[in-house]
């Protein structure tokens, strides 16, 4: 597995990516799966269940990009890590829900290594963090 750690980037620059490898990866399902690790400039994007009444108090200099992904409105800003995985999963026994699940888990364990309380909630897909006071 191959992780690439691309820096802070454009939401667009990032999804370009992602689709670049992604079709290398579809044209030829067994070569190196890829971890691409990034951080955006603040940026919402809508998934395919995203409703207008969703859409409220964005400011006008943050873009917002319709994508193919499932789930609402998602805010990615500075300081939040976000991890796309281009792996083929066919044959493997493995849903997509459950990968998740244990990409979920396996950051949940990491920052927990920190000290740090890492959750999920059963209707959102991410891993969240508990602030301390």
């Amino acid at each position: 597995m191959k992780i690439l750690d691309i820096g802070k980037t454009n939401y667009e620059d990032a999804l370009k990516l992602q689709k670049s490898l992604f079709d290398q990866k579809v044209k030829d399902p067994c070569s190196e799966d890829i971890i691409l690790i990034t951080e955006h400039y603040p940026v919402y994007t809508l998934g395919k269940t995203s409703k207008e009444e969703h859409i409220i108090n964005i400011p006008e200099n943050i873009p917002v990009y319709k994508i193919e992904r499932g789930g609402s409105i998602t805010f990615h800003g500075e300081g939040q890590i976000v991890v796309y995985p281009v792996v083929h999963l066919k044959g493997k026994n493995r849903s997509v829900k459950n990968f998740v699940w244990t990409l979920e888990e396996i950051m949940i364990r990491t920052v927990q290594e920190f000290g740090i309380n890492g959750f999920r909630l059963d209707r959102y897909r991410g891993v969240l963090l508990r602030k301390e006071r």
